[in-house]
């Protein structure tokens, strides 16, 4: 399985760890992972058969992760973070159905050690359990995750899971309800949608500092995200001022264009620009001749060191012969910015370096993380 980061010799592209749904494997899931070719190979020291391989290309590789069987088979609504080489299921509810109505039974935290050959079972941890946890991020040295839950931010370490401790509580004027809608290691950058008299807001979470900044509130006729862009995909925080979200429409209209947007949290307005450089060819954004029915988008940075960033999403299958896909893409982010003017936004371009197409066969892909 991929060894943590700090004991690999050069430093390697963070694998990205894909949840499907399917009924006919183990646990209602399915499981693969994405890695570069260095360090799938150096993983997987060719013992895994051919079966266990997706596909392979020159740049990464995409291998199943043959995963036990979930006890509590499908849970919902959790967050799925991987760090010091476990992957964690945080938060989320356990539905089932008996003679007497759907029962739903809360979810802690469920994690499992990828270093394991053959894992026979999930660990579950003897924390307390939060109902509500509406993110979850890794910290910037790996070894914590820091979870939005119950009007609260929670931190445990991911070799000692049963020992969670508060980082801070939400300021008493925001509503608990508030979603991680980008981080970059120790900060998150939380929004909470505007309800029919409540504003929204836009808040920065300083993780290492233990400090919250409120950096604004919008009503529900100015949310940046609004009804058009419902299908916002978690993004990415660059320098504490710009969230960069894929999304398949313009922002500022019901334009179908899906690319990668920044959004300039300081001065609450989209940038006229989209990033530059990504092909609208169906492989690394969906094309713009057609509605492509994407389901599942995720955009994720996959280096802690450079503004390397990965876009991950899924057309999904609607008939039994046809399999669903999987498109993916690494590339450089950069940013032009003018020294001249402070009134003149900067400009982002991405540098592509690979892409592919992997299938996941009669299944939907659900949830993505990124980590080591």
């Amino acid at each position: 399985m991929a060894m943590p980061l700090e004991k690999r010799n050069k430093v390697m592209d963070m694998p990205i760890y894909l949840q499907f749904i399917d009924g006919d494997v183990g646990g209602g899931y399915r499981w693969y992972v994405i890695e570069e070719k260095e360090a799938a190979a150096a993983a997987a020291a060719d013992v895994l058969g051919e079966e266990r391989w997706v596909l392979k290309s020159d740049q990464d590789r995409v291998r199943v992760l043959n995963l036990p069987k979930l006890e509590d088979g499908l849970i919902k609504y959790t967050n799925l973070a991987v760090a010091e080489s476990r992957l964690f299921l945080v938060g989320g509810h356990v539905e089932s159905r008996g003679d007497d109505g759907i029962r739903i039974d809360k979810n802690g935290i469920l994690y499992i050690d990828l270093q394991q050959p053959n894992p026979k079972s999930w660990e579950r941890s003897k924390i307390p359990v939060y109902t509500n946890v509406r993110g979850a991020a890794v910290s910037d040295n790996g070894d914590e995750i820091y979870a939005v839950a119950d009007g609260m931010v929670l931190r445990f370490n991911c070799r000692l899971v049963d020992n969670p401790k508060l980082v801070l509580p939400l300021p008493g004027d925001l509503p608990w309800y508030l979603l991680a809608a980008a981080g970059s290691g120790s900060k998150m950058l939380l929004y909470s949608p505007p309800r029919r008299g409540i504003s929204g807001n836009f808040v920065l979470c300083d993780l290492k500092s233990c400090s919250w900044e409120m950096i604004h509130s919008f009503s529900l006729d100015t949310d940046p995200f609004a009804d058009r862009f419902r299908w916002w995909t978690t993004g990415v925080l660059v320098e504490d001022s710009f969230l960069i979200v894929f999304g398949r429409c313009l922002p500022w209209t019901r334009e179908y264009r899906p690319a990668l947007y920044v959004y300039d949290i300081r001065r609450m307005e989209w940038l006229p620009k989209p990033v530059q450089g990504l092909a609208n060819n169906g492989i690394v954004l969906p094309d713009l001749n057609g509605l492509w029915p994407f389901s599942y988008s995720a955009l994720m940075q996959v280096r802690r060191d450079e503004l390397k960033l990965a876009l991950v999403w899924s057309i999904p299958n609607n008939d039994d012969a046809v399999q669903t896909q999987v498109h993916w893409s690494k590339f450089i982010l950069r940013i032009d910015k003018n020294d001249d003017s402070q009134d003149i936004p900067p400009t982002f371009h991405a540098q592509g370096l690979s892409s592919g197409t992997c299938y996941g066969g009669n299944t939907y892909l659900i949830r993505s993380s990124v980590g080591g």
